[in-house]
């Protein structure tokens, strides 16, 4: 039966496709969710095999399998059956529309005579735990230099837990760096996504985690995290960008305050946006999941 995800279920189904007999695909129910909030709808169909998310979206007009959590013995042609009946339903025929497939899902269902591109933006970008808690090795040498700087410059800084700050203050921040950095830019969206976050969200379940940082008692940035089994997803980064070293300062210090022990940290997608790629791809992420669509 086919099911939409929605703000209630998300955590139900995160925990189901998150059991070690299931083949993960980096987009998780709790990131996947947040997206409601930039116009896509998803649809979720849990079988014997696996459980299939399709996704639809303003700017495709019809929905697109979109990827697939299934069992490490799972029967892949049992699979493209089901695919074929839920688009029927969906769509009205059979015909297969795919997007942000990963590559490891276009080898494991073995698509014969289809042409896949790569989206133009990748997705997730994943790193060791300690990569971002001590910015060990040449690598991450100016990273480290950053956070030196922070320290040394001695701030009166505050921090406190994520859970006891004011969303609406988290939320005014958030708006007013927006116009600072991103005044031409519509981020309501974002805003949207933040308010349910941090008012509904994040007292549902204590795997959310995150600090709120203060310089001289005025907010200046915070993050918010989810504990994803053997992945931390960081989910909100938002600070002031004038000072230098802040964000290394915010990350490893959320990760040491709350214990984070995981394996990976997911520090999520790009959306598109240039700077923002570059500036995950220099802490060196381990992984760039790259993403294809069905040409």
């Amino acid at each position: 039966m086919l099911k939409d995800l929605t703000w209630d279920n998300y955590l139900e189904i995160n925990d189901i496709v998150r059991k070690e007999e299931y083949v993960f695909d980096y987009f998780s129910p709790v990131q996947l969710v947040q997206w409601l909030c930039y116009g896509f709808k998803f649809k979720f169909h849990q079988t014997k095999q696996g459980v299939l998310f399709y996704s639809f979206n303003e700017h495709e007009p019809y929905w697109s399998l979109f990827q697939s959590y299934y069992l490490k013995q799972a029967d892949i042609n049992a699979l493209k059956e089901i695919v074929k009946d839920d688009l029927t339903i969906l769509n009205g025929d059979d015909k297969l529309h795919a997007n942000n497939i990963s590559l490891k899902m276009i080898n494991d269902w073995n698509w014969d005579n289809l042409n896949w591109k790569e989206i133009d933006y990748t997705s997730n970008y994943i790193y060791e735990l300690n990569q971002l808690k001590t910015f060990a090795g040449n690598k991450m040498q100016k990273k480290r230099n950053h956070l030196n700087a922070f320290l040394k410059a001695e701030h009166n800084v505050t921090i406190k837990d994520i859970h006891k700050v004011k969303y609406q203050d988290l939320l005014d921040a958030c708006e007013k760096w927006n116009q600072e950095y991103n005044a031409n830019e519509d981020r309501s969206s974002e805003i949207n996504d933040y308010e349910e976050l941090l008012k509904n969200q994040i007292n549902r379940d204590k795997r959310y985690s995150g600090i709120v940082t203060y310089i001289n008692e005025q907010l200046v940035g915070y993050t918010l995290g989810f504990e994803n089994h053997d992945v931390y997803e960081i989910i909100i980064e938002k600070a002031n960008r004038e000072i230098r070293g802040l964000f290394q300062y915010i990350i490893k210090t959320n990760l040491e305050i709350n214990n984070i022990n995981t394996k990976y940290i997911d520090r999520e997608d790009d959306v598109g946006q240039p700077m923002l790629a570059k500036s995950k791809l220099s802490y060196n992420p381990i992984v760039v999941m790259k993403r294809y669509y069905l040409i």
